[in-house]
């Protein structure tokens, strides 16, 4: 079976754009800001986090573009090394990676839904064992199972209805970012000493690296996705051009973006009222308009993580190892 061409740049960025862009924006700062100790140095963090992934994605293009099949790092490293070592990355990718990831997220998603609809049932089953693992199913999982079973459903009628789908979270997610970002910087209480107090770092000394590379690690973790149309690259059109130009386009819009939000974070409150915060996002918001906006928010973030689940459903590795399991069956 062959997958057919059908998605165009928009689709590929918009793939990309919803991939990377998950809740992560809204909390990660805080650690940052307890850890570094430096609004500075937490801004230059998300700028290398960028150029890493723009390194990443574009790497991963050039493969594609050599390689335009479904399946990403299987298809390449059974070109590189063996099917073998292909087809256990396969599995492994299939049955952690995309299968936590996306459990995570659905967690997530059931909790703010939760939080937004409290009349919602709270229960909870009794622990039960299967294959040695204590099991508990909640109302939290439930509600986060739903949007797996729609997703699953979305790609199996093909990739061209789940993208119109991630088109719709993918321009109503950067609609409510851009909308957050003109109101904060034009109307919100912002203060620039907030960012010009904290002392600039001095480059001659050790600690700042240290904090710049701690700093790294959860930022790389908010740029994840960055490889995402890699899985999807025998369905884009003329992928020679369009992977490259999706992946380049995605990653730069991506990290002007979280740049811009957390230099409105750091200008919306005094360091000591952000640094390790959780919910840093929720905090600005409240700071630079002056009213809780938890509902808002909550909401946002609800929205943003659905978006992610949509594009991890997107991916074509189940589809790429099984049709060559199956090859592999008929010809022996």
């Amino acid at each position: 079976m062959e997958l057919k061409r059908s998605l165009n740049t928009f689709d590929s960025i918009s793939v990309l754009f919803s991939s990377m862009v998950g809740s992560g924006i809204f909390f990660t700062s805080g650690y940052l800001i307890k850890e570094t100790g430096n609004l500075w140095i937490v801004l230059l963090c998300w700028i290398v986090g960028g150029v890493l992934a723009l390194s990443g994605s574009i790497t991963y293009a050039y493969a594609a573009r050599l390689l335009p099949f479904a399946g990403g790092d299987y298809v390449y490293l059974k070109v590189a090394y063996s099917p073998a070592i292909a087809f256990m990355s396969g599995w492994s990718s299939l049955l952690t990676n995309f299968s936590a990831c996306v459990s995570v997220l659905a967690l997530a998603f059931g909790k703010y839904v939760q939080i937004l609809f409290p009349e919602i049932p709270v229960w909870e089953s009794s622990t039960f064992t299967l294959l040695g693992l204590d099991l508990q199913i909640s109302s939290i999982t439930f509600i986060g199972v739903l949007p797996i079973v729609f997703f699953s459903g979305l790609n199996y009628f093909g990739i061209k209805s789940a993208v119109r789908v991630q088109n719709v979270f993918a321009v109503l997610k950067i609609t409510g970012l851009l909308l957050f970002l003109s109101l904060g910087f034009s109307v919100g209480n912002t203060n620039w000493s907030y960012l010009w107090n904290s002392p600039f770092p001095n480059l001659m000394e050790l600690s700042f690296y240290s904090k710049v590379l701690i700093g790294i690690v959860p930022v790389s973790f908010s740029y994840l996705g960055w490889n995402m149309i890699t899985y999807i690259a025998e369905e884009v059109k003329n992928p020679e051009k369009t992977i490259v130009r999706s992946a380049i386009t995605a990653c730069f819009l991506v990290a002007g973006l979280y740049f811009a939000i957390n230099l409105l974070f750091v200008i919306s409150a005094p360091i000591e009222d952000l640094a390790g915060q959780d919910g840093i996002g929720a905090i600005a918001f409240q700071k630079l308009f002056g009213v809780n906006y938890s509902i808002l928010t909550t909401s946002f973030i609800a929205w943003v993580i659905l978006g992610s689940m949509s594009a991890i459903e997107c991916t074509r590795t189940s589809f790429t190892v099984l049709s060559q399991y199956i090859l592999y069956i008929k010809m022996h």
